[in-house]
């Protein structure tokens, strides 16, 4: 529906187009008959030029409907000189209008065009996803949810990832870029706030987008950890086995990362509970091997997620002394609030 109205409303913009200019043609024929007749009627005057003195008022105006049209668009046809400075000027500013009207219609046209490309790729790709769902014989409410996710991520992202461009730039580049989406935002996560750059710079570049619709378990409680989640758009709620909340996490609320520091020393390395996402989220996620790069790297990027251990859990994760860690930044109290 939203399609077929923003289809009907470029059309209906080139319609009001084509009828002002229709009505700013009527306007400078009665004008240009008006000038010739309030200086009465001077030798060599187009009406006079055309043999149209002892003619009807139709005829005079289907003659001076011609001559606008010819101003208008800069074609002259023949149409005679004009024989004073009142329509001299006239004519000028006609032609001057004319072009600005020839400039606006082709690029109301050009982007009528381009938006209609637009939607025919996105209704070509509704139809293969819909085609698909219906071949794998999808349930309709989950069906309704895959298209619901291409709905939403079309007229933002247009459905690229990053994969799709960034591979063809030159690896300085790709550097500059990821900075650029995502320094900012991760200056901003809390824990992250006294993280050093070198370390902030060493995650853009490792960081995956992911993408997660109302509904969606990102994560399932006993279930391998394969990635550690920052949420940057959305909001989603950990749950434990019996369904019961846990905690809200909002932009810039870390989860999964315990599941990780487990798998490095060895051990399973399984979700300690569920992530349930509540409404279209964007989260930056770092797989295995990116996270034990970090840490390999950057210790002190270990020691920034120990603190959000509870102190029970803080021992085996940690690889500088105690004494060396930040006072202001002391181990939560509450475990449900830790885990995060």
């Amino acid at each position: 529906l939203s399609a077929r109205l923003a289809l009907h409303a470029s059309i209906a913009r080139i319609v009001i187009l084509l009828l002002a200019t229709v009505m700013l043609l009527h306007c400078l024929a009665c004008t240009n008959y008006l000038i010739v007749m309030m200086i009465g009627f001077p030798p060599n005057n187009w009406v006079d030029s055309l043999g149209l003195t002892n003619e009807s008022m139709a005829a005079k105006y289907n003659a001076a409907l011609f001559l606008a049209f010819s101003h208008l668009f800069c074609r002259g046809n023949g149409t005679p000189a004009p024989a004073s400075g009142a329509e001299l000027l006239l004519m000028q500013l006609t032609m001057t209008i004319g072009e600005l009207l020839v400039a606006i219609f082709t690029g109301s046209m050009a982007v009528h065009f381009c938006d209609l490309s637009s939607r025919n790729t996105y209704n070509r790709l509704i139809d293969n996803v819909t085609s698909w769902l219906k071949g794998h014989d999808i349930s309709p409410k989950l069906r309704k949810r895959v298209q619901a996710h291409f709905k939403h991520r079309w007229p933002k992202h247009k459905c690229f990832h990053n994969e799709d461009v960034l591979p063809h730039l030159s690896g300085s580049l790709q550097t500059d870029l990821a900075e650029e989406f995502w320094m900012e935002f991760l200056q901003e996560v809390p824990v992250l706030r006294t993280a050093s750059g070198a370390l902030l710079r060493a995650m853009c570049q490792q960081l995956e987008c992911h993408y997660h619709t109302p509904g969606d378990i990102v994560v399932v409680k006993g279930d391998i950890v394969r990635h550690m989640h920052i949420i940057r758009q959305g909001d989603m709620v950990s749950m434990d086995e019996d369904g019961r909340l846990l905690r809200a996490l909002v932009p810039g609320d870390l989860f999964s990362y315990e599941s990780l520091m487990e798998r490095r020393l060895g051990q399973k390395g399984q979700s300690m509970y569920s992530v349930v996402c509540e409404c279209y989220s964007m989260t930056l996620a770092f797989d295995y091997a990116a996270f034990t790069r970090l840490v390999d790297n950057y210790p002190s990027f270990l020691h920034l997620l120990s603190l959000l251990l509870p102190e029970s859990q803080k021992i085996p994760f940690i690889e500088v002394p105690r004494t060396s860690r930040a006072t202001s930044h002391g181990p939560p109290s509450d475990y449900q609030s830790a885990l995060f």
